[in-house]
């Protein structure tokens, strides 16, 4: 049985989940480690970008 928010979760690539994700996340904290202004907001802006990517295909369920 799936509760209400389970149901509401969509599938963004199982247990593994997404590379990209991954990659982004590595990627912000690596940007935070060196303290480079200019690099933490790339780096934040590509996350955005991916979310909403991910967000929109589930959505549409593309």
């Amino acid at each position: 049985m799936t509760t209400d928010t389970e149901a509401a979760q969509p599938d963004l690539g199982g247990e593994e989940g997404c590379m990209a994700c991954y990659r982004l996340r590595e990627q912000m904290r690596q940007a935070r480690e060196t303290l480079d202004h200019d690099k933490v907001s790339k780096a934040a802006r590509e996350a955005r970008r991916h979310l909403a990517e991910v967000h929109l295909k589930a959505i549409v369920g593309a």
